[in-house]
């Protein structure tokens, strides 16, 4: 079945048939079914707020998706992964509704010059002006609108040794 994109989310130039292309891979792909009780995550999620925590076991669960996710409440500073992930996505405060957006993302730039540079970092933020605070360059952005609030979700690159100046590219 084709769906339309929800309302919410607007993207520049997006329309509908690439929305239902992407839906179609999807569900091709889709990986609920065959992932066992026994088998590790897929997904590694952690976060200091206990309340989002919950938040997000809850909605995997009802998604069906909540045994691809191992789930932790740590502050980034004490958070240990089992492994290194190839993909980083995250989602720092942005100073608006949540406070300590600079502190959060120092601590990001941080935690993430331990992994390998082949490593890739995604963040989505509705205030650009944070990214800084991580001391990595930008390499992609694609901006669009949710509810009303423009997001940018950026890709930067994990440095092999010291931190780089960050610089925007679109």
């Amino acid at each position: 079945p084709h769906y339309a994109p929800p309302r919410s989310v607007h993207w520049p130039g997006g329309k509908d048939e690439d929305w239902n292309r992407i839906w179609d891979m999807a569900c091709v792909s889709d990986k609920r079914k065959e992932l066992s009780a026994t088998q590790d995550p897929l997904i590694l999620a952690n976060d200091h707020h206990k309340g989002a925590v919950e938040l997000s076991i809850r909605a995997a669960a009802e998604a069906g998706v909540h045994r691809m996710i191992r789930f932790s409440c740590k502050d980034i500073n004490k958070y240990e992964p089992p492994g290194c992930s190839d993909v980083i996505i995250t989602n720092p405060p942005w100073d608006r509704r949540l406070s300590g957006a600079s502190e959060a993302w120092s601590k990001l730039g941080s935690f993430v010059r331990h992994y390998p540079p082949e490593k890739s970092l995604w963040t989505l933020t509705g205030n650009t002006a944070s990214t800084k605070h991580l001391n990595l360059r930008k390499m992609k952005s694609v901006r669009f609108n949710a509810a009303g609030v423009d997001l940018s979700f950026d890709k930067f690159d994990i440095p092999e040794e010291e931190p780089l100046e960050q610089t925007i590219t679109s």
